[in-house]
């Protein structure tokens, strides 16, 4: 295929060659078509969203929704560490309507990010803070544990701890 320009704008001409339908004749012919282009006919593109799949931005705006949920003790700390742990920011969701559930809505969540270099480890705390009496704040704990922690636990890999705190 050749394309070349007519010399006025948005003319192109295209050289093609049409085939045989039917090969017995053997032939074919050469035709020069003329092309206009008009800026009317071309719409302008609507920008749709778009779900975002990437596997750098996703995890970076699920970060983004776990700050409003959580408080970030040390902010910058708790996002390189779930970058590098993605596996919990899922758990993390899951752990709010899990506590919600049991503690009930007026209580505040917090992330901590605790670590000794010298150990060479790292684990992610979700500190609940309630008003509860110590006792009644320790059964919940132990609700939580038996009706779901225990169970997703080993998903953790040993970097999520959930304790509470009176507040």
């Amino acid at each position: 295929m050749q394309l070349s320009s007519l010399g006025q704008p948005n003319h192109f001409s295209f050289t093609y060659y049409k085939m045989s339908l039917i090969k017995q004749f053997e032939y074919g012919t050469r035709t020069a078509v003329s092309i206009e282009l008009k800026k009317d006919w071309v719409k302008p593109l609507k920008a749709k969203p778009m779900l975002q799949n990437s596997i750098i931005l996703k995890p970076q705006e699920d970060i983004k929704q776990l700050e409003n949920i959580y408080t970030f003790e040390n902010s910058k700390d708790i996002r390189r560490f779930l970058l590098t742990h993605q596996h919990l920011i899922g758990i993390l969701f899951e752990a709010v309507m899990q506590i919600k559930r049991i503690f009930g809505e007026e209580i505040s969540r917090c992330l901590e990010l605790h670590h000794d270099p010298e150990e060479d480890w790292e684990e992610l705390f979700v500190v609940i803070k309630t008003t509860y009496p110590p006792e009644k704040a320790r059964k919940l704990m132990d609700n939580l544990g038996d009706e779901w922690f225990l169970d997703i636990m080993d998903k953790t890999e040993g970097k999520l701890c959930i304790t509470e705190e009176p507040l």
